[in-house]
């Protein structure tokens, strides 16, 4: 027998990085199966027409107001930051230019999370209970850390990870903060907060709160938790306060900043009540306003409904999915609840746009109505006058709910972006920007639930209101307003300081010889004017850019 060669080194086991890029390969057969490259007729556009540009969607930092990139330095410069203001104020543009920059500074080490699965689908993430594998986040920390470090997948996410991105913070509580915050420690084996990762938060608190079980004590904000001081939360607080949403609409703009605040002023009350269903007409274009209820219950019953009363049998659009094999009916039933696996549509139904389609103009939460079936595919006439033919293909609602095990594989599911839209839930709006919806607010019930239904709007001239008042219920909690002065009067007390190390001899000179400088303090009567202290800082470019971002 010939001398044999030298022995080859055994294969090394796949990294997590490597394991991740072939889930991606996956994820993109999967799509490119679904690509049928059926065209719409001449006059149809298809919004699959054009392959898919990275750098359309990328956004520039001379895209961003002046506070926005002073934030944006901030956090580019390693600062634990908390992103927060009004509805509309493009806290949401913002986090999305932080993730693209991160992403491009740290390649596979940003986790992008959200608290619901609503908004983590909006920035192409995760919930953050997925990505912690923290389960339901209710089991006291030694029983978590045990069920994470039982999950090799889990621990990589945590030590690979540098920056952590928590979207919708405002609807996580004290308690699951703290509870994440010991998770990082342990398993990064860190004892600085949240195991030495840097935090970005993106919320406003004055919106809705963390969900409350049924009987059980109100939960605290996760603002008054440990974790989010040791973190240095508390002074990484971004204040945003041009409006973007309603810049065509300054009054409505300012009837909303009160209502944040819990005060409904009589120029509210006139303005609002010239929406009312029983003095203003609807649209003459056959386009009706989505209905926003505070119940699950009148969603379900006014979608069902008018669903009914189209003519004809409906078609029924089926989700493709890419999942393991392993996968356990429970999951799934967690799927639908995000991503439906039927879709059924009728010519004539109501329907809202779930992607931004910045090509045709469209946002997420644009309205439309179905006028016909081409090869199966609904053709939907917008509000904006656009007919678009929306296919599965590149026009995908993506979830990523959970991570396949020792893969990094989520569980996928492609469906035509659409869904009835009738009515919703004040709960499942929040984020969205609406173009027209009817508010029914008789039944509110939390805090910020009536601000959340009106900031949806751009204006009220896409505004209308049944029921007694949509200010009913209106109120903000005493504790968040508290948080909010405080953040303010540290804001103020900044720029007075800047601006007086940029002129210390007139500060001098106006002080006096031997005195500090003089600081006002914002009252509390003067919260009110806060949010819009920044708008003419700004040109009216800035504002046409972000238009259509939350």
């Amino acid at each position: 027998m010939g001398a044999r060669g030298p022995r080859r080194k055994p294969r090394a086991k796949p990294r997590a990085a490597s394991k991740f890029r072939r889930g991606r390969r996956r994820i993109r057969h999967m799509q490119s199966f679904l690509l049928s490259g059926e065209k719409a007729g001449p006059d149809i556009q298809n919004i699959d027409a054009e392959p898919d540009d990275p750098e359309a969607e990328r956004i520039s930092e001379s895209q961003l107001t002046a506070e926005q990139r002073a934030a944006a330095s901030r956090a580019l410069a390693g600062e634990n930051l908390f992103l927060t203001g009004p509805a509309g104020t493009g806290k949401s543009f913002l986090l999305r230019f932080l993730v693209q920059e991160f992403s491009h500074r740290h390649p596979g080490q940003v986790a992008v999370t959200a608290s619901t699965g609503i908004a983590a689908a909006h920035l192409g993430g995760q919930t953050i209970h997925s990505f912690a594998g923290v389960g339901v986040g209710t089991a006291p920390l030694a029983k978590t850390l045990q069920q994470v470090q039982r999950s090799s997948a889990a621990v990589q996410r945590w030590k690979s990870t540098k920056v952590l991105v928590i979207d919708e913070i405002s609807m996580i509580d004290g308690e699951l903060l703290e509870l994440l915050c010991g998770v990082a420690r342990a398993v990064r084996k860190q004892s600085a907060p949240f195991g030495g990762l840097q935090v970005l938060f993106c919320g406003d608190f004055l919106q809705l709160p963390p969900v409350q079980e049924r009987g059980k004590l109100a939960r605290k904000f996760c603002f008054a938790s440990s974790a989010w001081k040791k973190a240095g939360l508390h002074e990484g607080t971004v204040l945003l306060c041009q409006t973007v949403r309603q810049a065509s609409d300054v009054q409505f703009g300012k009837v909303l900043n009160e209502l944040r605040i819990g005060h409904v002023s009589d120029e509210a009350r006139e303005m609002l009540a010239k929406c009312h269903v029983g003095v203003k007409s609807q649209p003459k274009d056959g386009i009706l306003p989505t209905k926003l209820y505070c119940l699950n219950k009148n969603v379900d019953a006014e979608n069902a409904a008018r669903l009914r009363q189209l003519p004809g049998a409906p078609q029924i659009l089926r989700a493709h999915d890419l999942c393991p094999r392993n996968t356990t009916p429970a999951q799934m039933a967690l799927l639908d609840k995000k991503v439906p696996a039927e879709l059924h549509l009728k010519v004539g139904a109501q329907v809202l746009h779930l992607k931004n389609e910045p090509n045709l103009g469209l946002v997420n939460g644009s309205r439309g109505i179905v006028e016909a079936f081409q090869d199966g595919k609904p053709v939907v006439r917008f509000d904006n006058g656009k007919t678009a033919c929306a296919p599965k293909s590149r026009s995908i609602s993506r979830l990523w709910e959970h991570v396949v095990v020792e893969s990094f594989v989520g569980y996928l599911r492609f469906q035509v972006p659409l869904k009835l839209g009738w009515a919703l839930t004040v709960h499942k709006a929040q984020g969205m920007t609406l173009t027209r919806a009817e508010l029914q607010m008789d039944d509110a019930f939390e805090a910020g639930q009536s601000y959340v239904a009106l900031s949806r709007l751009t204006g009220t001239s896409g505004l209308w209101i049944r029921g007694a008042s949509a200010t009913n219920g209106v109120r903000a909690h005493e504790e968040v307003l508290r948080y909010y002065e405080a953040a303010e009067k540290k804001l103020h007390t900044r720029e007075v300081l800047r601006a007086e190390c940029a002129q210390p001899s007139a500060a001098k000179e106006r002080d006096g010889p031997g005195r500090p400088p003089k600081q006002a303090t914002p009252s509390k009567s003067e919260h009110v004017a806060v949010a819009q202290t920044a708008t003419a800082r700004d040109t009216e470019n800035e504002d046409k850019e972000q238009k259509d971002v939350n």
